[in-house]
């Protein structure tokens, strides 16, 4: 019987540890992720009334939730936003998706005639400790 070279057990027991180390890591899940905007309104109710109904849609099909919107802004530091918008979504590649979709696209130009958007920042939740 002829004896297998060490070349060949190296390469086996490389594949085998590589396997393990790859099945042994968990897999990652989303991390939720916050679209934070701020913009100067200048015609609400054409703002209201042509670019909301929209854009509302638009978020809510790539699992957006609105958490604040046009309410009260109080800045702590800084130059205070006329209004902040922060929306929840699933993932950051759901928020980014969100705003690469063709009908996003059409929307800010509405949504452009009647504000002036300042920042659109998108930021990933922090991971749930391991240990509380």
């Amino acid at each position: 019987m002829k004896r297998k070279s060490g070349w060949t057990w190296t390469m086996v027991a490389v594949a085998f540890l590589s396997v393990s180390v790859v099945a042994a890591e968990p897999p990652r899940t989303a991390l939720p992720a916050y679209w934070i905007a701020t913009m100067t309104v200048t015609n609400p109710e054409a703002f209201a009334k042509e670019f909301m109904p929209v854009v509302t849609k638009v978020f809510a099909g790539h699992g957006g939730k609105y958490l604040a919107r046009g309410g009260r802004v109080m800045s702590l530091e800084g130059t205070p936003a006329r209004r902040v918008v922060i929306l929840e979504f699933p993932s950051v590649e759901a928020a980014q998706a969100a705003y690469a979709s063709p009908v996003y696209k059409d929307a800010r130009k509405i949504g452009d005639r009647y504000a002036t958007f300042e920042s659109i920042v998108v930021v990933e939740a922090l991971a749930p400790a391991a240990h509380p």
